[in-house]
């Protein structure tokens, strides 16, 4: 059985219990962000079956994502981002008593929490009340919290009624760290994509006439992501492939310093740079290769859409989940190094054939981590709570 059908494989007995009535969903925000569209993903499936609340410690003025309306929207607008030694803890207390009132006024009878940090005010403020989902979004080991953060998740986590990680491998570790004593609590469950009516072979074969080329970037420009890498890898690339340009989509505090260096190292014109966008498939459409170069990541939405656009891809080996699907099949490069980046961006973007059957290999494996096919998932853990 491969990785996927085993991820993917049938639902537990217990999939026919009905979901309780009413369920709160906890997240930081919705202003962009893998975790933030999985979040409303799940959001808008749940309400067809039950009463739905999407609570934010942000507020909701700048949403990203379109939930039904049948989802109430909550934001408690309690993201400060202004420190300090008495702030953060005063804060944090706030945020824990508003999230216990709201819970109890509305008759939650559930809670789902995403993300390290919300997942432990989620359970201090619930798990003495109702039940606690919570689900680790990115990878603890290399995403670390501070001092104090990382003694608290010690503390609350295990306090879960579940804990879902997105990677076996994430699985694993919990059992044999914070869950030693309850390891059934960790489940895995992947990362998937909510895809409309798209006609990606037309797209795959489009792709094979065009003679201009556009390598994409799709996501936030932080830290982690090293676009830098990127940027370094299109500066010893630009003068050689003078019809392909490096387009780079997203919104991040990294985004002044990148755009300098580009600026320095880049040839004009051959570097273009796009602000976040609610149209992600007409971004995926236009390109013809798209790359990630991150430190580390949870389960990468953007690498599913990319492979869901039947679009080959150059990708660092920064997630178990990635060794998973690269493994499986080709439907691109996992690359090492950053010499590995450049040589690999060198070769698909030499060769159209190589990219034309990457990019059907990409659609292929990316169609079990279709939402419908995920989502039952997530009834069975929510039903059993």
């Amino acid at each position: 059985m491969g990785v996927a059908e085993s991820i993917l494989s049938s639902h537990s007995a217990f999939s026919e219990k009905p979901l309780p009535s009413r369920i709160e969903l906890i997240i930081h925000g919705l202003s962009g962000g893998g975790s933030e569209r999985q979040m409303a993903c799940l959001a808008n499936h749940l309400v067809k079956k039950s009463e739905v609340r999407l609570t934010t410690l942000a507020s909701a003025h700048d949403d990203r994502y379109r939930l039904d309306t049948r989802v109430e929207r909550h934001g408690l607008g309690l993201v400060s981002t202004k420190g300090g030694w008495l702030r953060g803890p005063l804060g944090n207390r706030q945020r824990i008593q508003r999230l216990r009132q709201d819970a109890m006024s509305w008759g939650a009878q559930v809670a789902v929490s995403f993300c390290d940090s919300t997942n432990i005010l989620s359970l201090a403020a619930l798990a003495s009340i109702i039940p606690v989902i919570i689900s680790e979004r990115s990878d603890p080991r290399k995403q670390k919290l501070s001092l104090p953060w990382e003694l608290l998740r010690r503390i609350q986590y295990p306090r879960a009624t579940r804990c879902v990680v997105q990677t076996d491998d994430l699985k694993e570790h919990f059992q044999r760290t914070l869950f030693r004593k309850t390891p059934s609590k960790v489940i895995t469950i992947p990362s998937a994509i909510d895809v409309p009516d798209l006609d990606v072979e037309g797209w795959i074969q489009e792709r094979a006439t065009r003679d201009r080329f556009i390598c994409l970037y799709m996501g936030r420009f932080s830290s982690e992501k090293r676009i830098d890498r990127i940027l370094r890898a299109w500066s010893q690339l630009a003068s050689k492939h003078t019809n392909w340009i490096l387009k780079l989509v997203g919104d991040g505090p990294e985004r002044t310093r990148l755009q300098s260096i580009a600026k320095t190292s880049i040839p004009a014109g051959s570097v273009q740079w796009e602000p976040w966008t609610t149209d992600a498939w007409k971004e995926w459409r236009e390109a013809d290769l798209f790359t990630l170069t991150s430190e580390y990541e949870g389960f990468p939405q953007s690498v599913l859409e990319g492979m869901t656009a039947g679009l080959p891809s150059v990708v660092t080996n920064c997630s178990p989940a990635l060794q998973a699907l690269y493994r499986d099949s080709q439907p691109g490069l996992l690359v090492e190094s950053e010499a590995d980046l450049v040589s690999g961006l060198d070769r698909l973007m030499s060769s159209k054939r190589e990219r034309q059957s990457m990019g059907s290999e990409a659609r292929r494996a990316a169609e079990p981590y279709r939402w419908q096919n995920v989502a039952p998932k997530w009834d069975d853990v929510i039903s059993q709570s």
